[in-house]
């Protein structure tokens, strides 16, 4: 009796386990690597469909005032950061300082920041890369 229940709750867990792991994604390039924007972008030479291969579609697709292709590609990030400061004081201190306290006890503090990056990519009549900037800002 002990060895069956032993062996049902075996393999119960591993496939508790199992049904955890995940397959890894499928590796994509980020086009604001510097080594991935040398390797595939190259001014007067990568074309159109280059850069559908390399990066995927672009975020935003628009025309200079020479109606010459314009591709947009752009990514925001967001960044937390908290800290505790001091516990236990929960019920001594006046409402607004108690709304900053966490569940824990511990006064917090949480701060957030943005970073934005964009891949602008001009392209000639012939559809080949003429020239592209990387913006980056963080606010």
């Amino acid at each position: 009796m002990y060895k069956k229940l032993s062996l049902t709750i075996t393999t119960l867990s591993l496939l508790v386990i199992a049904s955890c792991s995940s397959t890894p994604e499928k590796d994509t390039k980020n086009p604001f690597d510097p080594i991935t924007l040398k390797e595939n972008l190259i001014e007067g030479k990568t074309t159109q469909t280059q850069m559908l291969q390399a990066f995927g579609a672009p975020d935003m697709i628009t025309e200079d005032s020479s109606k010459e292709d314009v591709w947009t590609y752009s990514q925001t990030k967001q960044e937390s950061k908290g800290s505790n400061i001091g516990a236990g004081l929960f019920g001594f201190m006046p409402i607004p300082v108690a709304s900053l306290i966490d569940l824990n006890g511990s006064l917090s503090k949480n701060e957030t920041s943005s970073k934005s990056i964009s891949l602008i990519v001009c392209f000639d009549k012939k559809k080949i890369v003429k020239n592209y900037r990387l913006n980056k800002m963080k606010y």
